[in-house]
């Protein structure tokens, strides 16, 4: 009752706190690109964590600081003013005075150094955690005109996937506090699958506690989500499969908190044999249909209703021009980017059919639409190839009708290659950060992305005869530019 009454208070409290400060600015100003490693001298996490032996909390005094890679940020709303770093050993969560935008500054990925004399350490229902103060037997937060005294950042675009300890419930132990792992082969119990993530729909909306379990096994683990995470409206899946989540505990109890719903890739065959895929019936309809799904300008758009798409892989995983986890599948309407929890494993000309949950969702990710949410091997089938004939434009007729293309198969004949739009041929790399393909009629930017294995291959000069690529629209986060691209899959694309 009492753990109860105290997370229907937090929720409280966080509504307020989010009513009081719906007009003001809630993001920092973003990173100003990577930022080089100060490598300041450190102690480990588990050191730091000896300080503190049980009891109220204390306040460090000595000089010393950790350092560790941000594994849990605030981006989604399911971590509220904290965020969690991992040593590769040990983690903690740290607790900041900040409702929202933390991940602004220390987003996943991001080394950050915490210098701790002056802060304290002690737990929260059982889980360690980093604070600004000693509140009587908690650890109050750090105030956000602290920061800069206490945090000093290091580099962006860490991957923290090395850092996913992969366990079953047997191993779980306090090594593993704040830490991510990964559960194999479970599932949300009956009474917790297909249900909202939290308890959204009560008279006070609620985090929710969502169980999964293991098929060997009744050990649950309690997925715990807040009523203001972005997902908390999602059902959770019916499947079987594995979830990446931070673990804590509270009050002896095991919990998994999700970053967002991309850390749960759960439809499998169900652990009694049951197959969810029965439960997705959906018609199927055309690509420029489920485009035409998207009616908002911005944002994430659930699908809401079950459909099923079939078409032809345009999009070369083999020369890692695209995203290992996204793909673009074009039938005889138009083409789109299916993006999958999981790096998949489909080749071009494939013919694939795919069923997408109704929550499942279409999006703009830096200007293209993509539909996301799927894990390849459960809900994308090959059952064929086949061949898409690009269609054959001049660069005016692209930049007119830009959008009337995007994610589709265009060749354009007779070309130039210059690293300035409309300048002279010039001898250079495809991997050239500003490359454009010029006809008589106009230019065109022609992106290499830094994975391509063939950016360091010399592009061809003169006059080429042809390139085939596909269209795919570029906005900038910052500025909110437009940028009109094409993407070449591999060399063979481009004829001279």
């Amino acid at each position: 009752m009492t753990k109860t009454i105290s997370r229907l208070l937090m929720v409280i409290t966080i509504f307020i706190a989010l009513s009081a400060t719906s007009c003001k600015k809630d993001k920092f100003d973003e990173p100003a690109g990577n930022t080089k490693d100060p490598n300041l001298d450190t102690i480990s996490i588990a050191r730091l964590k000896a300080f503190y032996r049980s009891g109220s909390p204390i306040t460090i005094t000595d000089d010393v600081t950790i350092a560790g890679i941000v594994i849990g940020d605030d981006q989604s709303g399911n971590i509220y003013k904290s965020i969690v770093i991992d040593d590769g050993n040990q983690g903690i969560a740290i607790s900041i005075d900040v409702s929202s935008g933390l991940y602004t500054d220390f987003p996943v990925g991001r080394k950050i150094y915490v210098k701790c004399k002056g802060l304290a350490l002690g737990t929260y229902g059982g889980t360690p955690q980093l604070g600004g103060y000693v509140d009587g037997t908690s650890v109050g937060r750090i105030a956000q005109a602290l920061i800069p005294k206490y945090f000093v950042k290091g580099p962006t675009g860490n991957d923290v996937t090395p850092l996913i300890q992969h366990i079953t419930f047997a191993q779980l132990n306090a090594t593993y506090l704040s830490r991510l792992v990964q559960f194999d082969n479970v599932e949300f119990d009956a009474a917790s699958a297909d249900m909202p993530y939290a308890d959204v729909d009560a008279s006070i909306p609620d985090v929710g506690d969502r169980y999964i379990k293991e098929c060997s096994g009744f050990v649950q683990v309690d997925v715990r989500s807040s009523a203001f995470a972005n997902f908390a409206f999602i059902k959770t899946p019916k499947g079987k499969g594995n979830i990446v989540g931070i673990y804590s505990e509270y009050n002896g109890d095991p919990q998994l908190t999700i970053r967002d719903t991309s850390d749960v890739n759960l439809r499998g065959i169900k652990c009694d044999g049951t197959n969810p895929d029965d439960t997705i019936s959906g018609d199927y309809i055309s690509i420029s249909t489920l485009r035409s799904k998207y009616t908002i300008t911005s944002g994430v758009q659930v699908l809401g209703t079950a459909y099923k798409i079939r078409g032809i892989v345009i999009s070369d995983k083999e020369n890692v021009n695209e995203n290992s986890k996204n793909l673009i599948i074009q039938d005889g309407t138009a083409g789109i980017i299916v993006r999958f929890a999981n790096n998949h494993t489909f080749s071009v000309g494939d013919d694939i059919t795919i069923a997408f949950a109704a929550t499942d969702s279409l999006k703009l990710f830096s200007g293209a639409l993509q539909v996301g949410g799927l894990t390849p091997l459960n809900f994308a089938k090959k059952i064929g190839t086949g061949t898409i004939l690009p269609q054959v434009v001049t660069i005016s007729e692209l930049n007119a009708n830009f959008y009337n293309y995007e994610s589709e198969l265009i060749k354009i004949l007779n070309v130039n290659l210059t690293e300035n739009p409309g300048g002279s041929n010039t001898t250079g790399t495809y991997g050239y950060s500003r490359l454009y393909a010029n006809d008589i009629t106009g230019n065109i930017q022609l992106f290499t992305a830094s994975t391509a294995l063939f950016k360091t291959s010399l592009y061809p000069t003169g006059t080429i005869t042809s390139i085939v690529a596909y269209a795919v629209p570029f906005v900038n986060s910052f500025t909110g530019n437009l940028t009109r691209e094409i993407k070449i899959r591999n060399t063979a694309d481009v004829t001279p």
